[in-house]
């Protein structure tokens, strides 16, 4: 307990002062009239105060004497907590994640031999899987090689890779197409008169194929291209598809005998004139019988100097119409389906009269070989007529 001391004033000092020290005189002072008995004691107010306060804390040591246990229970608690909380924290972001063990599906029977036409439509999974039923619960697609699909079929032959996935889980296996369907070929009978040449192209009508390609065409007969005279001919016609399948159609080629016309009578011709002087270098009387006359440039019955021959003039001339001739010969060939190598060679030749003195023009000769044969087999020859028509000495693919 705090005690107060006593409040002393000066004036209340007792009178034996031990130092006989005069007391100094001060001035009266001035008291205020005294109040009621209500004044306050502070001291008292001080002492009930601190009782209070001692009491209070008298109390609450009191009720942590109880209650300790449970406080550092709780405390204890709460810390585990912050343990267990942190110690899941660090086992979380240290724990690798393991997927859910996705079901292994059985692997399946897969038929390896599944066969498909061109053009054909897919197969389904029963095709490839010989256990589908086994399956029946099961999600399955199939995928093809999408880069040999053409709107979803194959237009060509060959072996494909496939992968069949069942539930996610892939399997492979292959498809074979193929093309067994030989074409379809509509052929024509031809009637030709003796004389008249004709062609492999002249005895097909159409010919349709599953693989929508073009046909090739072939003769059978050893003899086609060299009938000639009147009566009727089977002509067997070979059409072959890209996948080699054949189909083969027999026509007609009937060649009527040509007809005589009545011959009209001959006008008098009017007499070559006689030249008003002999000729310089002989007349242009040539051995027919060796040359055909493909450019004539004599005059008046003249042949001219032979000199000439290498001239630039006729020359050009000659050769312009041999470059015309072998462009209307290649036009002519790429008609056939010949199925060979053609080899053109082509010659000018000078013609002289008969005195051998003279320059009267020129003979182009053609020669067309099959170069593909061993004997390298001389298929045409003909010479160029003056009036563009071909006199032929042999010709064995009906030019």
């Amino acid at each position: 307990m705090v005690k107060f001391g006593k409040k002393f004033f000066f004036d209340d000092l007792p009178e034996n002062n031990t130092n006989n020290v005069k007391p100094k005189k001060s001035k009266e002072r001035k008291r205020s009239p005294k109040k009621s008995n209500n004044k306050i004691d502070l001291r008292k107010v001080f002492t009930k105060i601190k009782e209070t306060i001692a009491n209070i804390v008298e109390i609450i040591v009191g009720v942590l004497k109880r209650i300790w246990p449970i406080i550092i229970l709780i405390v204890v608690v709460i810390l585990l907590l912050i343990g267990i909380k942190s110690c899941s924290k660090k086992e979380t972001k240290n724990k690798k994640v393991i997927p859910t063990p996705v079901e292994k599906i059985k692997k399946p029977q897969i038929n390896n031999d599944v066969k498909v036409s061109i053009f054909e439509e897919l197969p389904t999974a029963e095709k490839f899987i010989t256990n589908i039923d086994d399956y029946a619960d099961k999600k399955i697609t199939i995928s093809y090689e999408e880069a040999k699909l053409v709107d979803n079929h194959y237009e060509e032959v060959g072996e494909y890779k496939i992968v069949i996935s069942i539930e996610n889980q892939n399997f492979e296996s292959k498809i074979t197409v193929e093309d067994k369907v030989a074409p379809t070929l509509t052929t024509k009978n031809v009637v030709i008169s003796e004389g008249a040449t004709y062609k492999i192209a002249d005895f097909i009508e159409k010919c349709e194929d599953n693989s929508k390609k073009d046909c090739s065409f072939d003769y059978k007969d050893a003899g086609f291209g060299s009938y000639t005279a009147p009566g009727k001919y089977e002509i067997t016609i070979i059409a072959k598809d890209i996948n080699g399948n054949v189909t083969e159609k027999t026509s007609t080629l009937t060649i009527n005998k040509k007809v005589t016309p009545t011959p009209t009578p001959t006008p008098t011709p009017t007499p070559t004139p006689v030249p008003t002087e002999k000729c310089k270098y002989g007349t242009d009387e040539y051995d027919s019988s060796k040359y055909t006359l493909s450019y004539k440039v004599s005059k008046n019955g003249c042949a001219i100097n032979k000199e000439l021959a290498y001239s630039k003039e006729y020359n050009e001339k000659a050769n312009e119409m041999a470059k015309t001739e072998n462009q209307k010969l290649v036009a002519d060939l790429s008609k056939k389906d010949l199925n060979m190598k053609i080899e053109l060679e082509s010659f000018i030749t000078e013609v002289r009269n008969s005195s051998g003195k003279g320059f009267v023009g020129y003979t182009i000769i053609f020669k067309l070989y099959n170069s593909s044969s061993q004997n390298h087999e001389l298929l045409v020859e003909y010479a160029l007529k003056a009036d563009g028509s071909r006199l032929f000495k042999s010709n064995k693919i009906g030019l």
